[in-house]
C-alpha cells in the first residue's frame, strides 16, 4: 500500500511538475490553453494551485510526490471563484487570450459541482513512470473514505473516456456528461453517492 501524506506548501513547484506530465495529454487542461506548450504552461498554474491548497491542508501526496491529489471537503471556502483570485495571475500570463477561454471553461465545470455537502477530488496526477503500482488508487481511496466516513457524496469531472471505467472501480457513476460550449472538450461528472 502506497504511504500518503499531506503535503505542505513548499512541495508545489515539484508537484506541480507531476500533475504538468501526468496532465500533457489531457484536454481539460491543453484546450483553455489552446494546445500550445500545455505542460509548460501548466507547471506555474498548478503550482499556483498547489501551493493555496496546500495551505489549507487539502493536498495529498503518495509515494515521495510520485502521486498527487487535491481533495476539497465539505464545507470548504474552496470554490472557483477563490481559485481564480490565486490563479488569475498566472492563467493571464500562460494563455494566448487573456484568460478567456480559461475563465469560461471553468465557470461552466463549476455550474455542475453539486450543491449539497461532498468531498470534490479537484485533481489526481500519478508520474507517468510510476503509474500502475497502485499509487492513483490509493489517492482515490484517500477520498471515497473521508466521503464514506462523513456520509456524503464524492464528485470528480475527467475528460479523458478511459478514465470513467477506472473511477467505476470505485463505485462512482456518471451523473451527466456533456461538451463543453465553445468547441470545448467532453467532460463527465462523476459521483459516488454513500
Amino acid at each position: 500500500m502506497p504511504t500518503i501524506t499531506t503535503a505542505t506548501t513548499d512541495r508545489a513547484p515539484a508537484l506541480a511538475a507531476v500533475l504538468a506530465r501526468t496532465f500533457a495529454d489531457d484536454v481539460m487542461v491543453s484546450w483553455p490553453f489552446h494546445d500550445h506548450d500545455v505542460e509548460e504552461r501548466a507547471v506555474p498554474l498548478f503550482a499556483a494551485l498547489l501551493r493555496e491548497y496546500a495551505a489549507l491542508g487539502i493536498v495529498i501526496e503518495a509515494e515521495g510526490g510520485a502521486g498527487v491529489a487535491a481533495w476539497i471537503p465539505p464545507g470548504s471556502d474552496v470554490g472557483l471563484e477563490q481559485v481564480n483570485v490565486v490563479t488569475w495571475p498566472e492563467v493571464v500570463g500562460l494563455t494566448d487570450d487573456g484568460g478567456d477561454r480559461y475563465h469560461r471553461f471553468w465557470g461552466w465545470l463549476e455550474s455542475f459541482v453539486p450543491s449539497e455537502p461532498h468531498w470534490m477530488l479537484d485533481m489526481v496526477g500519478v508520474d507517468p513512470t510510476r503509474q500502475g503500482e497502485g499509487i492513483g488508487s490509493a489517492l482515490v481511496r484517500y477520498g471515497v473514505e473521508r466521503a464514506a466516513a462523513d456520509g456524503v457524496p464524492a464528485f470528480l469531472e475527467t475528460s479523458k473516456a478511459r478514465n470513467v471505467p477506472y473511477y467505476e472501480r470505485f463505485d462512482f457513476r456518471v451523473a451527466h456528461e456533456e461538451d463543453a460550449p465553445g468547441g470545448g472538450p467532453h467532460i463527465w461528472f462523476m459521483r459516488l453517492d454513500p
